[in-house]
């Protein structure tokens, strides 16, 4: 059966000439490599003409305007037409029995949509920094999730959660959406896996499946910082299109609708990050040039207004109140206006 590998990339064809390697060079030799350029400016057009000469394999879809990396992943993962498919960055690259053993996990495991490797997470040299998977030494594996204890799993962080070495199904593709990117921003292919977590049964593996190159210019590299108040939009609004989901089974919406609601009340309990972010927003506003800006910092920060207004009032106003100064400051108010209303008839003609 044959494997879609989808490739998104955008001036990199150095490295991605790299993971376009790993795949030509897989044990599993049914595949289908489509590198999306996201109508890069560099030598990627060359590279990829060059890889294709002896490898029938590699699709090149060139596109004519950068569509950015959400969006190309977006459209890579619908266009999915094989019985298997994958998605590997451009900085990355994969073990070679990589798609031989995802696909002896998937036959001997029929009702799973999908499996998730272990990767190891290198530097740009290829030396290994550490494993994203802290339980690789474990017993029994693999290990079979249906999709209650499985969400569970990914919300405690005891899975791996890096889409490169994921190999899924194609009615993953077609059932799960990757998300629009002003709804969902950075982070989608982690919901990704976790709404597909919440659909269907799956495998983990111990073994290696994939590298994951950590560098300064990566997407996770250069995220939109934690203080940043989209980000809190972004996260909630992932977590309510997976919940909104009636094709979810019960077992796992209870899952997700508990730590939701868990984590909306405590995710961020400490006071210092709602002091920091508030400034950064009052900052962001007094030096925005544009009115398109301050137009969405006020939307993404409208769903947020009711934890800043309890902020205020659990950290600002109660102390006051416990300390008898907002009573002063009441009695002060009601004097002034007493004053205002008790003032000589000779001075209010």
């Amino acid at each position: 059966m044959e494997i879609t590998t989808i490739i998104p990339t955008y001036n990199r064809f150095k490295l991605l000439s790299r993971a376009i390697n790993s795949v030509k060079n897989q044990t599993y030799k049914q595949i289908k490599i489509v590198v999306r350029d996201n109508a890069s400016t560099d030598e990627t057009a060359e590279t990829i003409m060059h890889l294709c000469k002896d490898d029938h394999r590699i699709v090149h879809q060139r596109l004519s305007t950068n569509i950015g990396s959400h969006e190309n992943i977006r459209q890579g993962i619908r266009s999915v037409d094989t019985e298997y498919f994958s998605f590997l960055c451009d900085d990355d690259y994969l073990s070679p029995e990589f798609y031989s053993e995802g696909v002896k996990l998937l036959d001997l495991y029929p009702k799973a949509a999908f499996v998730a490797f272990c990767v190891d997470i290198v530097d740009m040299d290829g030396n290994f920094i550490k494993s994203n998977f802290n339980s690789r030494e474990k017993n029994n594996w693999p290990l079979y999730f249906n999709s209650g204890d499985g969400i569970s799993a990914y919300t405690q962080n005891k899975l791996p959660c890096t889409l490169t070495a994921y190999l899924f199904r194609k009615e993953v593709a077609h059932k799960i959406d990757f998300g629009d990117f002003s709804e969902v921003g950075y982070g989608a292919d982690i919901f990704f896996i976790w709404h597909a977590a919440c659909r269907f049964n799956f495998v983990v593996t111990n073994m290696r499946g994939g590298y994951y190159t950590s560098h300064d210019n990566s997407t996770s590299g250069t995220l939109v910082k934690a203080f940043d108040e989209r980000f809190l939009y972004w996260w909630r609004n992932r977590m309510l299109l997976i919940l909104k989901d009636k094709e979810i089974q019960p077992s796992a919406h209870k899952v997700l609708e508990d730590f939701y609601f868990r984590n909306t009340r405590s995710r961020y309990p400490n006071k210092t990050y709602y002091l920091n972010s508030a400034i950064y927003l009052i900052s962001k506003r007094l030096t925005a040039k544009e009115a398109k800006e301050l137009k969405f910092d006020f939307i993404s920060m409208r769903p947020f207004l009711p934890t800043y207004m309890l902020f205020f009032l659990k950290y600002f106003c109660l102390p006051l109140e416990r300390l008898g100064l907002m009573t002063n400051l009441r009695n002060s108010i009601k004097s002034l206006r007493t004053l205002s209303c008790e003032r000589p008839a000779c001075l209010s003609k």
